[in-house]
């Protein structure tokens, strides 16, 4: 199953970033309980989803870059001693 947060959640299954597409298993203890109740109702928190539009929207979304991935893409201009 496929789905896409409408806002960021922070949950005992993991974090799931607002517009990020994940697959998550369905039948796993942690996902029933923490993120299949927010499938629905009026206003859901997390959106099902197709395969096809999850990677569509894979394609468009902007995963949030680590503290150390900033850190190692960036140059230090202090001259080493």
């Amino acid at each position: 199953m496929h789905i896409i947060p409408k806002s960021t959640r922070h949950t005992k299954a993991g974090t799931f970033r607002r517009g990020v597409p994940y697959e998550v298993d369905e039948k796993a203890a942690l996902i029933k309980k923490h993120v299949l109740p927010h499938t629905h109702g009026e206003n859901p928190v997390f959106e099902k989803v197709s395969a096809t539009k999850a990677k569509k929207a894979a394609e468009t979304a902007s995963a949030p870059v680590s503290d150390a991935e900033e850190k190692a893409n960036t140059t230090d201009d202090t001259p080493s001693k």
